[in-house]
């Protein structure tokens, strides 16, 4: 059962990037006023890539992207582009979280200072 799990993650986490560059080069296409052949979007894949890896213009270009080349709304844009940092920003809130509980602990077992 891990396993399956596993490979499913992995699929979805695949599938998820493929879409997010694809909405990046409509959105680059939509910023920059182009309307690329397909030549473009296969000789041009390592520029996409590097460009889709800079972390505010990739997502703001996604975001560009999928509202207006694919006809989404903003939130479900945002929320398709944004959901890495939320769930690193719950991550860090529970370690925070955790950390304050056991330095809490410790001083209590411990005594005042």
């Amino acid at each position: 059962m891990k396993t399956t799990l596993t490979a499913l993650g992995v699929a979805i986490y695949i599938l998820v990037g493929i879409l997010q560059l694809l909405a990046i080069i409509s959105g680059l296409e939509y910023w920059l006023g182009l309307k690329l052949h397909w030549a473009v979007w296969v000789f041009g894949l390592p520029f996409f890539l590097a460009f889709a890896e800079l972390p505010i213009i990739g997502t703001v270009a996604g975001i560009i992207g999928a509202v207006h080349g694919w006809n989404w709304t903003y939130p479900w844009a945002i929320a398709f582009f944004m959901w890495p940092y939320a769930i690193v920003a719950v991550g860090l809130l529970v370690a925070v979280a955790i950390d304050a509980i056991q330095k809490k602990r410790h001083r209590v077992a411990v005594g005042p200072p």
